[in-house]
């Protein structure tokens, strides 16, 4: 749905069809230079990997804020 960020611990080959439907990603792992990241920026969303805790942090319904400049996630709780 729009202003759905997906929010997965890793990126995996068969979450790539959830991409069209989001506005942003933010991964636990991952690769700044991996395939998922580069699909995920040529669609020009806004896209943070290996956080090591997103998954964790983020509260499912939560409003945030991704900024993939600053490679910053806030969290509008």
């Amino acid at each position: 749905a729009p202003g759905t960020v997906l929010v997965v611990r890793a990126a995996t080959p068969r979450l790539g069809g959830l991409l069209a439907g989001a506005s942003a990603v933010i991964t636990d792992l991952g690769s700044a230079t991996g395939h998922f990241a580069a699909v995920a920026r040529d669609l020009r969303l806004p896209t943070i990997v290996d956080t090591g805790l997103a998954t964790r942090t983020l509260v499912e319904g939560a409003v945030v804020t991704v900024d993939d400049v600053l490679e910053i996630v806030i969290s509008h709780e």
